[in-house]
């Protein structure tokens, strides 16, 4: 779809899957674009400017990227909500603006412009390695950079401008007599409220839900349950000795609902590193977040155009804010340690500043709410961003968390009750206490009862909940590598990974990013057998971490091979 929406050549290209309705509304030169089903209507009126601010109404709740304007005015500006699933993006040269929630289609616009191929970002390749995303707000493309958080973008007479992001969506909180329950009551609506606003706008009633041991699947089960969803399949990733598929199986026998267990598909069946590049495709450029997951199918979906719901990002439980600890060494310790400092000391130092440049910029009175802020702004949101924009090629996502208004109250809640997971908990015990009985898995605890139980809170049903989950006996799919041809990658993830990197003819250019330290383990680890290679992880890591990080550079390694970048015709 084009529509005409300045006065002065500015366009707005859409595109839409067949079923989605309200994503664009015109009327009478005021315009109003949104990526969330049945949003832009609410957001023509909804939104408004007064007193040099732009303000939300009523009834503009959700998750999306929005971009609203008035021919009359020639002004535009876009923003996008939090936790950011999708972001706004922007670029500018000489003759235009580049507004879009898809960054390469930014870069296809300026590279036909200026008749040239598409330029890549060698800072946000070396921010991912560190991070799994870019902190600092770049993007895989020269020229193209994501909005920062709680920004908007402003178009004026030509020009391009960062202010505020709309302002509103706030939440007052209740007191309450035991204050270990304010703000439950506000978590239990806001969460109803996204999860029919979610029902609503889906094109269709088929429902894949990732079901999993722990906490926020079964609350989000627990939401769907409330609600006369006929075709929902829950789905749990794994074997029968998993205490995930274990726990996973109870809640859905609770629940009444059809549990299917399988290994996870493979994007390409043929092998993991085939997977792995096909996923930079499918993420337009973005490198998946998480290395470790990378080569398996995002959406997977049973039918094409089906919502996929996943608990994905429960702010109400915090992030980094995970102990009481509000010293400034301890918070700075935690932020300084999300980059796993594997570039050379020039390098580090960039993603460093990076965590310092987005620190200054948040508006915070003490360390815990700065650490939150990290959850809110960037791991909640640059990580989520690959994912989603996989997740939507095949299916329609379905994530309530993520909705503005249970952000509102993630913003509000005591720093407690989020902190210790009081109000996750709580939350559960009104909306599906049944859900309570179920084990968590592997040993896991709510952390207000990593001791002991709780008085006046943990309720009758501690026991059953710290107990060991029944044993699973259905079925298991596990055919997904069979015809993997590098199954070595699943038996030996570090030996092959390593192998892998140090014989690609981009490890020359690769290998002069990496501190020398690291750079000398990846290539001890290529020669040596799984076990040896193991051992390889630095004291303070953890033979996980080694992995993850060697995942890593197999997608930096691919990312830089390039098979993704779109040719322009010139």
């Amino acid at each position: 779809m084009f529509v005409d929406i300045t006065t002065n050549g500015g366009s707005l290209l859409l595109w839409h899957p067949a079923g989605i309705r309200d994503g664009l509304v015109v009327k009478k030169g005021r315009w109003t674009a949104a990526t969330a089903p049945k949003t832009a209507s609410r957001l023509l009126d909804g939104v408004y400017s007064a007193g040099g601010t732009i303000r939300y109404g009523d009834d503009t709740y959700g998750s999306f990227a929005a971009i609203k304007g008035d021919k009359s005015t020639d002004r535009i500006t876009a923003w996008n909500t939090a936790p950011t699933l999708e972001a706004i993006h922007y670029g500018q040269d000489a003759d235009f603006i580049y507004v879009s929630n898809r960054p390469i289609t930014i870069a296809i616009a300026m590279a036909a412009v200026s008749r040239r191929q598409i330029r890549t970002s060698r800072d946000y390749l070396l921010e991912y390695i560190n991070f799994g995303f870019s902190v600092s707000g770049c993007t895989p493309f020269d020229g193209v950079r994501v909005l920062p958080p709680r920004t908007a973008l402003s178009i004026g007479s030509g020009r391009l401008q960062l202010i505020a992001a709309p302002v509103g969506h706030e939440t007052t909180l209740e007191s309450n007599e035991d204050p270990r329950r304010t703000g439950t009551a506000e978590l239990v609506t806001a969460l109803r409220e996204s999860t029919a606003r979610l029902l609503d706008s889906q094109p269709k009633d088929e429902i894949q839900l990732r079901l999993s041991g722990g906490v926020d699947s079964r609350l989000l089960l627990g939401l769907l349950k409330e609600h006369p969803v006929e075709n929902i399949t829950a789905v749990c990733q794994g074997g029968a000795d998993s205490e995930e598929v274990m726990v996973a199986a109870q809640l859905a026998a609770l629940a009444g609902i059809e549990l299917i267990v399988k290994t996870p598909e493979l994007i390409d069946p043929s092998g993991f590193v085939d997977s792995m590049r096909q996923s930079i495709g499918e993420a337009q450029g973005l490198i998946p977040s998480e290395a470790l997951v990378s080569p398996y199918a995002v959406a997977d979906p049973m039918n094409v155009g089906e919502s996929l719901a996943a608990g994905q990002w429960p702010l109400f439980k915090g992030v980094l804010e995970r102990t009481a600890n509000n010293a400034l060494e301890a918070a700075w310790h935690l932020l300084l340690d999300r980059s796993a400092s594997v570039l050379s000391p020039r390098h580090n130092r960039d993603s460093e500043r990076a965590i310092q440049d987005w620190a200054a910029s948040v508006p915070a009175f003490t360390n815990l709410e700065l650490l939150y802020m990290y959850g809110r702004d960037i791991r909640s949101s640059r990580y989520l961003q690959p994912h989603a924009t996989q997740l939507d090629r095949e299916a329609e996502v379905l994530y309530p968390y993520v909705d503005s208004q249970v952000t509102a109250v993630a913003d509000a809640l005591p720093i407690m009750n989020r902190m210790r997971q009081i109000t996750a908990f709580l939350a559960i015990q009104e909306i599906w206490p049944e859900a309570l009985q179920v084990p968590l898995a592997n040993d896991g605890r709510f952390r207000f009862e990593a001791t002991g139980p709780l008085e006046g809170i943990s309720g009758d049903h501690y026991l059953e909940r710290t107990a060991k989950p029944e044993p699973y006996t259905g079925p298991v799919d596990d055919t997904a590598f069979d015809a993997a041809k590098d199954r070595d990658f699943f038996a030996s993830p570090i030996s092959s990974a390593s192998r892998y990197v140090t014989t690609s003819p981009r490890w020359r250019e690769l290998r002069r990013y990496l501190a020398p330290e690291f750079r000398g383990i990846v290539e001890q680890a290529a020669k040596y057998q799984e076990k040896s290679a193991r051992g390889l992880a630095p004291s303070d890591k953890s033979p996980r971490w080694l992995q993850l990080m060697t995942w890593r550079l197999v997608l930096a390694d691919l990312w830089l091979e390039g098979d993704w970048v779109p040719k322009i015709r010139r």
